[in-house]
């Protein structure tokens, strides 16, 4: 961490959220503390000998735990996303402030985590919220793949937010995924209705294709309807970067050869 990220005002922070601040001077003058990043150099008894019973040495050591893993996810976030602050224009997507989130009802949820339907800044959104720490290289791979597309009948990236738990904000689809639409209402779909799902869904793909992306989860359970005319293709968490110098995609050592593009 650097000196503006970390430093004595971390540990005032951590102290006061524990309900330890009356430890403060004994930790910065004892234990010579003055950073969150010092305390791995701490022992469980040092912290006994300055008078921390073992409850609020498991409760300390646990905050710091977590503010470290908070800070190191957004550092990675911040390496691998190059979104602009919410009050920039230049771009499709941008860093989101918590506060300006309202979320309401739960829509779904999956190995990920769960997605929610809110209000950003008055604008009706999905909230994608990540469940534990295990998913963080596929939440920085979604965010990169999104915001470098736009296009009519893709969802779209608002922005994410660096909080914790990590957000990303979408454009939200009333309608759901046709997925449970078709089961819900099937007689309301007529034929000329899937075809033309079917015209919008290649048009999706076929821009993907143009910007050398392989979405590979293409289901109808990632088809949303924004209305019973138009659908948008979602969920990118699996989307991946077609090699520009053999033109193929190479879907790793678990299958162990490579697709053509003509697939």
């Amino acid at each position: 961490m650097g000196e503006t990220e970390d430093g004595l005002h971390r540990v005032i922070e951590v102290l006061s959220e524990t309900d330890l601040s009356g430890y403060l001077s004994r930790i910065r003058d004892d234990l010579q503390v003055t950073k969150l990043s010092h305390f791995e150099y701490v022992q469980a008894n040092d912290l006994e000998r300055i008078g921390l019973s073992k409850p609020a040495i498991r409760r300390l050591l646990a905050t710091i735990k977590q503010k470290q893993r908070s800070s190191n996810t957004k550092k990675q976030l911040s390496n691998t996303t190059s979104l602009p602050s919410s009050s920039s224009s230049s771009s499709n997507s941008c860093l989101i402030s918590p506060s300006s989130l309202n979320l309401s009802v739960t829509l779904g949820s999956g190995h990920f985590g769960i997605v929610r339907q809110g209000e950003w800044d008055g604008l009706p959104v999905a909230v994608k919220i990540l469940r534990g720490c295990n998913a963080i290289s596929d939440f920085v791979r979604e965010a990169n793949a999104m915001h470098l597309l736009s296009h009519r009948y893709l969802i779209r990236l608002h922005g994410i937010v660096l909080s914790e738990p990590l957000m990303m904000v979408t454009e939200l689809a009333p309608l759901g995924s046709l997925l449970s639409r078709l089961r819900s209402e099937p007689k309301h779909f007529l034929v000329y209705m899937l075809v033309e799902y079917a015209r919008q869904i290649s048009e999706g793909m076929d821009y993907l294709e143009q910007r050398r992306f392989v979405h590979r989860d293409l289901a109808a359970r990632n088809i949303f309807l924004v209305s019973y005319e138009q659908i948008k293709i979602g969920d990118f968490g699996l989307a991946r970067m077609i090699d520009t110098d053999c033109n193929l995609y190479k879907p790793g050592t678990v299958i162990g050869q490579s697709i053509p593009i003509a697939w």
